[in-house]
């Protein structure tokens, strides 16, 4: 038989994210859901941080320390910190939507 769990959280959120070492939790939740993101303890179900900002495609590096994801405009990915929640860089200049966004194995 498998490994049991507890449900300690539900998330009405549009967008969600497990970090790779499953401590964490992205949920992103539309603008008719409140158009924040926030990030959460998966193991405690606690709000850890909360952005104003409404994220329609998301991704961890591999090392769970950065998360890079594409606001509802579609064109500017967004690298954060995880730890801090500060923006370490915007990427701008790309021409049309960014549908999705990845990390290499390398966390480039």
């Amino acid at each position: 038989m498998g490994r049991q769990h507890e449900l300690i959280r539900t998330f009405g959120a549009g967008l969600g994210a497990l970090s790779p070492d499953d401590t964490r939790v992205f949920a992103s939740a539309g603008e008719g859901l409140g158009g924040t993101t926030t990030l959460w303890d998966a193991r405690t179900g606690q709000l850890l941080r909360t952005f104003q900002e409404y994220a329609q495609t998301v991704a961890f590096s591999p090392d769970g320390t950065r998360m890079l994801w594409v606001n509802m405009y579609g064109n500017t990915p967004k690298l954060w910190d995880v730890a801090t929640g500060q923006l370490i860089c915007t990427f701008k200049g790309h021409p049309d939507f960014v549908t999705s966004v990845a990390f290499a194995p390398n966390g480039k």
